[in-house]
């Protein structure tokens, strides 16, 4: 049996379980949550780009890791003052 493109062979993993945990911080409930689900989105964005070949990709994948980072830093509560 042929393999096709589509059946993911040679594909790198850590770009799918990244997109999932961006997803799982976007849908966080709590700041602990989505904070953590930001760092693990970075780590394996981190992972994707060091284990890919393209140098392009790589790039952009340092670039959505980067991203991660920024969005896992704690959100201070802002009042509105009158």
């Amino acid at each position: 049996m042929a393999h096709s493109a589509e059946m993911g062979f040679n594909q790198n993993p850590h770009v799918a379980k990244a997109t999932v945990a961006e997803l799982s911080a976007q849908n966080a409930t709590d700041e602990a949550t989505r904070c953590r689900s930001w760092l693990e989105a970075a780590h394996l964005w981190e992972r994707a780009a060091d284990r890919e070949k393209n140098e392009k990709r790589a790039s952009e994948y340092r670039v959505h890791a980067e991203r991660a980072h920024n969005e896992a830093e704690p959100r201070v509560a802002t009042q509105d003052r009158l």
